[in-house]
Order: structure tokens, then C-alpha cells, then sequence
């Protein structure tokens, strides 16, 4: 009885194996991700160009003590993160300064701290109006304010899509270059497969 050799089923006819398949598709999945990672600071440019900016009657509105709680540390051991809750009837609220994917830690959060404060907050546009009454510090009594008018004129007028377009274009072209060289590779693959069951054939 003649006994022939048979390569995996998997590899006849220039086929990938599964873990061969698979393993392309993670590189894929991984390189997609880290991508998408890499551009969650050009977030704004993005809510720019799909989400109109809010209107006051469309965002949230808070009102209670703030809290301002200070989230990591410089080298030389200065507060330099923080989160912002405020404290309501209706509960406590997170807030943010900044995009979504750009916020900020305004001027002074020490004395934003324990504030009574009047928040107007978006999800992706963050807070677009806020007014704090200091209670505490050598500004006890003192008002900070944030008006609608000038978060939206930074919007209409000051917002620098090319500061954000530029990284965005950068990304997008190395992932093109990562997606380009995982299929160059899986032809290359193919071939040397093709090439071997050919010889086997012989």
C-alpha cells in the first residue's frame, strides 16, 4: 500500500494555516487600536467637525459645592492633575475643562475647591459656562466666571483645526504604512507556501 505525504490541509494550495490567519488579523487589531489611542488627542478636531457646539438649554446644569481633587504629582512634588466633582441636590456630578480628549486644569483649582459653584457641562465641548464663589483663601467672596459667549467664540473663531490636523494626518499615514507592510507580508507568506506545495507535488 503506497502511503503519500500530505502537507496540513491548512497550507495546501498556498492557504494560511488558522494560526497563521490569526495571527495577521491580531497585528491588525493590535496596530488598529494603538492608532486609535494615538488620536484621541486630535479628539476635538473630530467634535468640531461632527457635533455642533451645544446650545445652553442642551448641556447639563449644576449647581452646589465643588470639590476639586487633585489626582498625581509633579517630581517635585506639586499637585499637577486634578478631577472636579460638583455636589447638588440631585447628587454629585463629574466636570472638566477642555475637549473631550484635550481638558484642562484651569488657573487656581485651590480656591475653585470648596466653591459654590454654577456649572454648564457637555460631555465633548466640557463645561462652557461656570461661575464659582470662592469660600475660602485671600479671595474668600471673590467670583470666577467662565461665559458662553467666549467658549463659543473659541469655537467659531480661535479653534486651530491645523494644530490638531496635522497629528491627525501623521497617524493616519503611519497606519496606512503598518496596514501596507501586515498584507506585504501575508502575500510574501503566501507565496513561500505556494512555492512549497509546489515541490511537494513533484
Amino acid at each position: 500500500m503506497n502511503h503519500e505525504n500530505k502537507s496540513p490541509k491548512s497550507t495546501e494550495k498556498g492557504k494560511l494555516s488558522v494560526a497563521q490567519t490569526m495571527g495577521y488579523w491580531l497585528s491588525l487589531i493590535i496596530l488598529t487600536l494603538v492608532v486609535l489611542s494615538m488620536l484621541i488627542p486630535s479628539a476635538p478636531l473630530f467634535i468640531r467637525l461632527f457635533v455642533p457646539f451645544p446650545k445652553l438649554e442642551e448641556v447639563h446644569y449644576w449647581k452646589g459645592v465643588v470639590d476639586a481633587v487633585a489626582t498625581n504629582k509633579s517630581s517635585k512634588n506639586n499637585w499637577i492633575g486634578y478631577r472636579f466633582f460638583i455636589n447638588t441636590e440631585s447628587g454629585r456630578h463629574e466636570f472638566s475643562f477642555g475637549y473631550w480628549g484635550r481638558k484642562h486644569t484651569p488657573e487656581n483649582p485651590f480656591y475653585i475647591d470648596k466653591s459654590i459653584g454654577e456649572i454648564w457641562y457637555h460631555p465633548l465641548y466640557g463645561t462652557v459656562k461656570y461661575e464659582f464663589k470662592i469660600s475660602h483663601g485671600d479671595l474668600l467672596g471673590k467670583t470666577f466666571q467662565g461665559t458662553y459667549e467666549g467658549s463659543l467664540n473659541y469655537y467659531e473663531k480661535f479653534f486651530v483645526d491645523s494644530e490638531y490636523g496635522k497629528n491627525v494626518a501623521i497617524i493616519l499615514i503611519a497606519y496606512v504604512l503598518g496596514v501596507y507592510q501586515i498584507i506585504k507580508q501575508k502575500k510574501k507568506k503566501l507565496v513561500e507556501i505556494e512555492k512549497n506545495s509546489l515541490k511537494q507535488s513533484y
